[in-house]
């Protein structure tokens, strides 16, 4: 019996559907002018669901969202610890596989708004206007 492991890596050809996973996932609706510029996905179905990470860009701050979800500014004290574990419990997707400009910098960066929404990781940057999303399996 062969079992096989792979990972899709780039822009899903439909970033609604992309965007579906992460609000079926998270139980967070995505306002609707964000546009998927990256994600990479297991394809390893796992607990109900893939692990997956996705960036997201928008034209303006997504202010309703933001505050809706009670979006933080300050970085909560467990929350890089468990947004690396969340890399681990995926099967194929690595911190590695992810581009630099589409990760997180926790060290530098206090331009930042955090949320995590049942084992969704969310990481809004103010600057960039970009949401990024780390679905784990856990």
């Amino acid at each position: 019996m062969a079992f096989y492991l792979g990972k899709c890596i780039g822009s899903w050809p439909n970033s609604k559907e992309t965007i579906s996973a992460v609000e079926k996932d998270s139980g967070l609706k995505i306002p609707s002018d964000g546009k998927v510029v990256f994600t990479i996905s297991d394809n390893v179905f796992m607990h109900g669901r893939l692990g997956q990470y996705t960036a997201i860009s928008f034209n303006d701050k997504p202010e309703e969202f933001l505050s809706s979800n009670n979006f933080s500014s300050e970085l909560p004290s467990d929350f890089q610890k468990q947004f690396l574990e969340g890399f681990e419990s995926c099967y194929t997707i690595k911190r590695e596989d992810v581009m630099d400009k589409f990760y997180p910098d926790f060290e530098g960066e206090d331009c930042y708004l955090y949320l995590e929404n049942k084992s969704v990781f969310f990481v809004y940057d103010s600057d960039r206007k970009l949401l990024m999303v780390l679905s784990a399996v856990i």
